[in-house]
């Protein structure tokens, strides 16, 4: 072979391996982002909105919190008049009709306002006596039957746990200051309008 023709035959293999070397590179092909793409993930990246934020608004003010006016509540107590051969007399009472109210009355208590008191409601006729276990303050108790007449009045001294017990069944007991009755000229027989209020029992 002529050299002119062995060069140029040795430059055509070179150049056929050069382009066998671009086609395969490994199997694995070069490709590079279009520039439209990276300019538009360029953008959508810069314009993120951060986590919470938004587009530009006026603020909602904060309302101020207002007080709640609060009802007075009723407080379950009714107001008693006796009516005794020397006049009336009223006597505001809270009511006592469950047996845990019945049980506790006015324990612990140190102080009764004057002119008010406790009325215990029973189901049925009782006989059955109070003492002043757990009481600190000194009381009248009348024990009343059903038509609210007054059949006994007991002096019941504080902490003292002796039963005060009556003679004659009663339906109601009405509880007050020591000496309210007397400071008022009432006693037996003198009669204490109970309200139909008071008298829902059960």
């Amino acid at each position: 072979m002529r050299p002119s023709a062995l060069l140029l035959a040795v430059v055509m293999v070179a150049s056929g391996m050069l382009a066998g070397c671009d086609e395969g590179n490994g199997g694995v092909a070069t490709i590079s982002p279009d520039p439209a793409t990276m300019t538009a993930t360029a953008e959508a990246t810069s314009t993120a909105t951060a986590p919470g934020a938004g587009p530009s608004a006026t603020p909602t003010p904060t309302p101020m919190p207002t007080a709640t006016p609060t009802a007075t509540p009723n407080d379950g107590r009714v107001t008693l008049v006796v009516d005794g051969a020397g006049g009336t007399a009223e006597v505001r009472v809270e009511l006592a009709q469950t047996s845990e109210e019945i049980t506790t009355g006015l324990m612990h208590r140190e102080f009764l306002p004057e002119g008010e008191g406790m009325l215990f409601i029973f189901e049925q006729p009782s006989n059955t006596g109070f003492w002043m276990r757990n009481t600190l303050i000194p009381l009248d108790i009348a024990y009343l039957a059903e038509d609210g007449r007054i059949r006994e009045i007991r002096q019941g001294e504080p902490l003292n746990e002796t039963v005060l017990r009556p003679e004659l069944p009663y339906s109601y007991v009405l509880e007050v200051n020591a000496g309210w009755f007397a400071s008022r000229g009432m006693g037996i027989g003198d009669r204490v309008l109970i309200p139909d209020r008071a008298r829902q029992k059960g």
